[in-house]
Order: C-alpha cells, then structure tokens, then sequence
C-alpha cells in the first residue's frame, strides 16, 4: 500500500501543475493589456506627431534652396542684388512668406495635439491631407519667382489655402461634440481656434479677388497679408487689455 501512495502523490502534481501555469497567464495578461492600449492612444508618442514633425522640418528646409547667391566676380551683379525686382529679393520674399505660412499651420497642429486625449483612422485621414500640402509647399514655392504671371499667384494662394482649410477640419472634427478631447479637459477656447483657422484661408483666397482690378500687380497681393499678422497682433493684445479691465 505504501507503494502504490507514493506513484499515486506524482500523478497528482503533475495534473495539477498545467492548470495553474495557464491561470498565471490568464492573470497576467489582462493586466497588460490596459496598460499597452493606454500607451498607444497617447497623442504626444504617437507616430502621427513625428509623421507631421519631420514632414514639416523637410519642407521648411527646402524651402532655403529656392534662394541662391549668383557665383561671379562681376560687382555690378552684387549691386543689383537687393533691387526690388531682382530674383534674390523675389526669392527671399517667397521664402520668409511661405515660411510664415507653414510656421503659423505648425503651431495650430501643435496646440490641437496637445490637447488631444485619443486618435481615430478619421483623424489620421485628414492629416495626412493636411500633411499632403505642407509637402507640397516647396514645389508651389518655386512659383513666387514668377509672380508677375496671374496663374503662378493663384495656384500658390490655392495650395496655401487648402492646407488652411485641411488643418481646419482637423480642429473641427477633434473638437466637434468631444469627439477626440478628454472629457476633463479645460481647454476654453475652441471656438476661437476653428475660427481663426477658417479665416486664414479664407482671406487667402478672398486676396485673389485683387487681381480683378485692372493693371494690378499680381506679386502685390502678397502684401496685403501682412494684415493678417498685425491684425492678429491688435486684436490678441486688445483681448488682453479688456480681461485686464474686467
């Protein structure tokens, strides 16, 4: 008898061990997985924002090339350098405004991102839109060296535009009804985002409605948006002053 216990107490062990190795598993992994859905619904190490981070470096970068310094030994070229109508001046000018432009779309998709608790296949659909014209930008660039044509000016005020208008949808539909916004989140002024992201564009385009005017300048309808910065400027600095009073 003593026997036959001591081939019996074996067998139990070992139909006891498979059922508490698969309970550890089953323990364990449900811990887990809270913690890598966590991990991946966070806006600020989702691949999105190094996506959109290094597509506009690459294009604020490409932008430099279009500026080029003639290689002569001719001082008169060096004299005509700064005129107003020469291709070095034309060529800053394009850069320092198209420069502008992505710098103030890269600050909006900045603070949306900051402000967002999760990311749908919606929202990565509209970004990569929005991130289709940032790349974009240095081809369209290249054609404020002909801005005295009609054609160049409103194809680049088209491309500025759409990219406007893409990173408004992106506003819209993270912020319409909470959709991508925690619900304990203190963020007070998305209204004034969607609107200020609609009306950069907008005016963009209504600008284009210059060159109806007889004998205009086509190249001149970039100087009309510097009133949009100043603008902005007054009106952030009056917001102030009136909390201030308040």
């Amino acid at each position: 008898m003593e026997i036959s216990e001591q081939h019996q107490k074996p067998q139990v062990i070992v139909e006891a061990t498979p059922p508490k190795q698969v309970q550890n598993i089953t323990e364990a992994t449900p811990s887990r997985q809270p913690e890598q859905i966590r991990e991946t619904t966070k806006p600020g190490e989702d691949r999105i924002v190094l996506l959109t981070d290094g597509i506009f470096a690459i294009a604020l970068t490409l932008l430099v090339l279009s500026i080029q310094v003639p290689v002569t030994h001719d001082p008169t070229v060096f004299s005509n350098l700064f005129k107003f109508d020469g291709d070095f001046f034309t060529n800053t000018r394009s850069y320092i405004i198209t420069f502008g432009v992505l710098i103030s779309y890269w600050r909006i998709h900045r603070r949306l991102m900051n402000n967002l608790e999760r990311i749908d296949n919606t929202f990565i659909s509209i970004n990569v839109v929005f991130l289709a014209f940032v790349a974009f930008f240095p081809a369209t660039n290249s054609l404020l060296r002909n801005s005295q044509f009609r054609e160049a000016v409103i194809i680049y005020t088209v491309v500025l535009a759409g990219c406007g208008y893409s990173a408004a949808l992106l506003v819209i539909y993270a912020f319409g009804n909470r959709r991508l916004v925690a619900d304990n989140n203190d963020f007070r002024s998305p209204r004034s985002l969607k609107i200020s992201t609609i009306i950069t564009p907008t005016f963009f385009l209504m600008s284009l409605l210059l060159l109806l005017i007889p004998n205009f300048d086509p190249g001149s309808v970039f100087y009309y948006w510097l009133i949009l910065p100043i603008g902005s400027i007054i009106y952030t600095r009056a917001k102030k002053y009136r909390n201030k009073s308040a």
